[in-house]
C-alpha cells in the first residue's frame, strides 16, 4: 500500500487520469449511434474497398487520408456497423483524457492534473473527433505523444526523444495533415523558450529534424494535386477571424469560451499578484513548458487565420490537435496561480472553495458545450426512415455518391423493406456523382423517383436535367438541415436516348 501510495505521488495523475478518462468515455458512448454524416459515409466505403481499389483512390482523392482508411479497412474486419467504426476515434479520445492529466501531473501537481483533465474531456472538438470515423482524435492522441516526447527531451540529453518526436509527428500527419501545425508551434514554442538547450544539443537535433522535414515535404507534394479538396472553405469576415484565433476556446457556445477565459484570468490574476508558499497540489509556473503548450494551443489557429487572408483554410476539425495543448496551458496557469497564494488558517478554506467554484463551473458548464457535439451535422437517420416510408416499391431513390450511400443505407438494415437504388457506375471520386444518367437506364426507370442532395457532388444538375428531358418534373421538396430530398416524378413517356 505504501508503494502504490509513493507511486501516485510521484506520478499525481495517472489516478485523475484514469477515472475522468474511464468516466468521459463511457459518457460519450452514450452518442456512439448518433446519425452518420456525410464525411463518416466516405471513410465506411473506403474502408470497405479492396486493397487495390483503395489504392487507386487515393490516387485521385483524399491521398492524405489513405492510412486512416487503411487502418479502419483493419479495424472494421471485426464489425462494419458505424458504432464499431467510431469505437475507434473513442478509443483515441480516452486515451488522450490519460495522457493530458499524467503531462498535467508532472507540469503542474495534482489540481492541475484535475483541471487538465476535465478540460480536455469536455471540450466540443474532442467529443465530437470521439463520435465521428474520421482521423481527427487519433491525430490529437499521437500529436499529445508526440508534444510529451518534446517535453521530455528538455530534461533529458539523449536525442532518442527528439526522434520519438519526429517519428510521432510523421505519423500524426499521415493521419491529418494539418495537425502537423500543432506540433511545429510546439518546436517554434520550445526553441523559443528553451534557447540555451537548443544552443548546447543543436547537432544532435539535426538529424531527427531533417528526416522529419524531408519526409514532412514529402507528404505535401504528394498530397498538392488533391489541394482542391479544401478549396470549398468559406473565407473569413473580421468577426469570424477574431474568434477563430482562439482556436479550441472557440469550439462550442459563447459560455464554453466565457468559461475558459474567466477562469484564465483569475488564475493569471492570482499569478501575477500572489506572493510565494504553494498550496499541497500545485507547482510553480514553469515557464519554459507552458509557453510550449501554449504555442501548441493557439498557434495553429493563429497559422490558419493568417493564411485564409491569402486562401480560406480555417474549420475548428483542423485545430482539434490543439485541444490537449489548451488543457495543459490553462491547468498550468490555474495551478500555479493557486500556488502563488500565501496560505494562511484563514485562508485556506477560502482558497479550497475557490478552487471548487473554478471545477464545479468547468464540471457544470462544458459537458453542455460538449453535449453540442454529439448532435448530428446531417440527419442520416431521418432520412433513411423517411425514404422507407414514402418511397413506394415501384419507386428509385438516387443517392448521388458513394458517401451518401454509406452513409444512408446502414440504417436500411434495420428495416424488412429496403428502398430501390438508382443504378449507380463506377466512380473512383467519393463525392463524385455516380448515377448512371445512360439511355438504357432512363428507358427503364419508374415513373416515382426520389432524390437526395446535400449539396456535395458535382454534376447533380446536369443529372436532374437528364432527367426533366426524360419527362421528369419535381412534385415535392422535403428539407432535412441543409439536405433536400426531391420528390421527381415522370408526366409522359421517355423520350431521351
Amino acid at each position: 500500500m505504501a508503494g502504490t501510495r509513493g507511486y501516485l505521488g510521484r506520478h499525481p495523475g495517472l489516478l485523475v487520469g484514469v477515472v475522468v478518462g474511464v468516466t468521459s468515455s463511457l459518457l460519450v458512448a452514450r452518442d456512439v449511434s448518433k446519425p452518420i454524416f456525410r464525411d463518416e459515409g466516405s471513410s465506411l466505403y473506403s474502408a470497405h474497398l479492396p486493397w487495390s481499389d483503395l489504392w487507386q483512390q487515393s490516387r485521385l482523392v483524399d491521398v492524405v487520408m489513405l492510412p486512416y482508411y487503411a487502418l479502419l479497412h483493419l479495424w472494421v474486419q471485426v464489425s462494419s456497423s458505424i458504432e464499431w467504426a467510431r469505437s475507434l476515434s473513442l478509443l483515441a479520445y480516452g486515451l488522450t483524457v490519460l495522457l493530458v492529466a499524467v503531462l498535467a501531473g508532472r507540469l503542474s501537481g495534482f489540481a492541475g492534473a484535475v483541471v487538465a483533465s476535465l478540460v480536455v474531456a469536455t471540450n466540443p472538438l474532442m467529443v465530437g473527433a470521439a463520435l465521428s470515423a474520421r482521423p481527427t482524435a487519433l491525430s490529437a492522441l499521437v500529436a499529445t505523444c508526440a508534444v510529451a516526447a518534446l517535453l521530455r527531451w528538455r530534461g533529458d540529453t539523449r536525442a532518442r526523444w527528439l526522434w520519438a518526436f519526429a517519428v510521432l509527428t510523421i505519423l500524426t500527419a499521415l493521419f491529418h495533415l494539418f495537425a502537423v501545425l500543432a506540433l511545429l508551434c510546439a518546436l517554434g514554442g520550445s526553441i523559443l523558450a528553451w534557447r540555451v538547450n537548443w544552443r548546447e544539443r543543436w547537432r544532435s537535433a539535426v538529424a531527427p529534424l531533417a528526416a522529419m522535414g524531408l519526409v514532412g515535404a514529402s507528404l505535401l507534394v504528394a498530397a498538392s494535386g488533391q489541394v482542391g479538396q479544401v478549396s470549398w472553405i468559406k473565407r473569413e469576415t473580421p468577426v469570424s477571424a477574431l474568434t477563430h484565433v482562439l482556436g479550441p476556446v472557440s469550439s462550442g457556445p459563447p459560455a464554453y469560451g466565457l468559461c475558459l477565459v474567466v477562469i484564465a484570468l483569475l488564475a493569471g490574476g492570482l499569478l501575477a499578484s500572489g506572493r510565494s508558499a504553494p498550496v499541497s497540489g500545485t507547482r510553480r509556473l514553469n515557464t519554459g513548458s507552458w509557453v510550449v503548450v501554449t504555442s501548441w494551443a493557439f498557434g495553429p489557429a493563429l497559422i490558419l487565420v493568417m493564411a485564409s487572408l491569402w486562401s480560406p483554410l480555417y474549420l475548428q476539425r483542423y485545430v482539434i490537435a490543439s485541444a490537449p495543448g489548451l488543457a495543459l496551458s490553462l491547468a498550468m496557469l490555474v495551478s500555479a496561480g493557486v500556488g502563488r497564494l500565501t496560505v494562511r488558517a484563514g485562508t485556506r478554506a477560502g482558497i479550497v472553495a475557490g478552487v471548487l467554484v473554478i471545477l464545479t463551473i468547468i464540471v457544470v458548464t462544458l459537458p453542455g458545450a460538449a453535449s453540442m457535439a454529439a448532435r448530428s451535422e446531417e440527419d442520416t437517420r431521418g432520412i433513411a426512415g423517411f425514404l422507407v416510408q414514402h418511397a413506394g416499391a415501384d419507386s428509385w431513390v438516387a443517392l448521388p455518391n458513394h458517401a451518401d450511400a454509406a452513409a444512408i443505407t446502414p440504417y436500411w438494415d434495420e428495416v424488412r423493406r429496403r428502398p430501390q437504388r438508382w443504378p449507380q457506375r463506377h466512380q473512383l471520386l467519393i463525392e463524385g456523382i455516380a448515377l448512371d444518367a445512360s439511355g438504357q437506364t432512363l428507358r427503364r426507370a419508374p415513373a416515382d423517383v426520389w432524390l437526395v442532395d446535400d449539396g456535395s457532388a458535382a454534376g447533380i444538375d446536369a443529372f436532374l436535367a437528364r432527367l426533366a428531358a426524360a419527362g421528369y418534373h419535381q412534385a415535392d421538396l422535403t428539407a432535412f438541415g441543409n439536405v433536400e430530398v426531391l420528390h421527381l416524378v415522370r408526366s409522359h413517356p421517355v423520350g431521351a436516348s
